[in-house]
């Protein structure tokens, strides 16, 4: 049988371009740093690893849930909320997300787990793609879950629609076959020449994503080119069996570079009759406007996005009850 290099390509950079991308890669890296996590009012939280599929090798997740539950056995199934953080395939963003992890878990009566991924270069495409199937199968095969909503941001946001649809084949012979909810946030969507946003205005948050960093980032995530035109990158033609939810969410500012896809994404889903396929236009922000906002406004439009996502969720789990 014929590899698919485009679906599989080597898994590894050459040397010269390993060089390449040392200096850019450790600035970026070294910038977009994060802090350590701070204690959240109500909310207990603790690291954890579940296992992938390479023995031995383990992925890094941290557990949100409501502290009167912080003990909780899993005698008792559980809703589970699963998470992927913004980072371009390249930046150490693990733990980006959570304030974002704090509001949901006070908010509903659920587990929520924000999960790592491998980065690009040192593990290009399918590295993070694998990683974040794994956390599914995961998450759908055990008996102490209940049900299972997803959610992302940027990068992450693409991997939580291309990862369950690259395993639905799997998922549909575990106890989960759909989500019951997904939550995305400024996803890039399809890998076409660059748009224009409609705005220029960030003060609502965020910032314009850089066409230079874009490429960087395209060079590093992939040794293959032709890998952005698959269905584990590209959603941008997707049919709606393709998407394992009837409750989805799609966010993103007027600011975003990745905004008109974005926009477009839901429109084309709805054309085709997705029976709730919701686009929430955030005026005047940028990339990443929920990141550390230092303007009022930039904190009103994060609060009004993780409303979204937290009614989404619960819409989600009141369609499963």
């Amino acid at each position: 049988m014929a590899i698919d290099f485009a679906e599989n390509p080597r898994r590894a950079h050459s040397l010269f371009w390993r060089i390449l991308f040392l200096v850019p890669v450790a600035i970026l890296r070294l910038v977009a740093r994060i802090q350590g996590r701070k204690p959240i009012p109500g909310v207990h939280y603790e690291e954890l690893t579940i296992p992938s599929r390479e023995p031995g090798r383990t992925i890094k997740a941290v557990r949100y849930r409501q502290s009167r539950n912080a003990n909780l056995g899993s005698s008792v199934p559980r809703n589970v909320h699963l998470n992927w953080h913004g980072s371009g395939w390249v930046v150490y963003h693990f733990g980006s997300d959570h304030a974002f992890a704090g509001e949901v878990a006070k908010a509903l009566d659920i587990d929520f787990y924000d999960l790592d991924y491998r980065k690009s270069p040192e593990h290009p495409f399918p590295a993070a793609q694998e990683d974040v199937e794994d956390a599914l199968l995961y998450f759908a095969n055990l008996d102490s879950v209940r049900s299972i909503s997803v959610s992302g941001f940027s990068a992450g946001a693409n991997m939580a629609v291309t990862g369950p649809n690259h395993i639905r084949k799997k998922l549909t012979q575990s106890k989960i076959s759909e989500l019951s909810s997904i939550s995305l946030v400024y996803p890039p969507t399809a890998w076409d020449a660059p748009r224009i946003p409609p705005s220029k205005n960030t003060s609502g948050g965020g910032f314009p994503l850089p066409w230079l960093v874009k490429r960087l980032f395209n060079a590093c995530m992939s040794v293959a080119a032709e890998s952005f035109a698959t269905k584990r990158f590209r959603t941008a033609e997707y049919d709606v069996d393709e998407i394992l939810s009837k409750n989805l969410l799609v966010v993103s500012g007027t600011a975003d570079t990745l905004y008109t896809e974005a926009a477009e994404f839901v429109k084309m889903l709805q054309g085709k009759g997705h029976p709730n396929a919701n686009f929430l236009s955030i005026a005047n922000a940028g990339h990443s406007f929920d990141k550390k906002p230092k303007t009022e406004l930039a904190r009103q439009n994060t609060k009004r996005t993780y409303d979204a996502i937290i009614e989404n969720i619960r819409r989600g789990l009141e369609s499963t009850s």
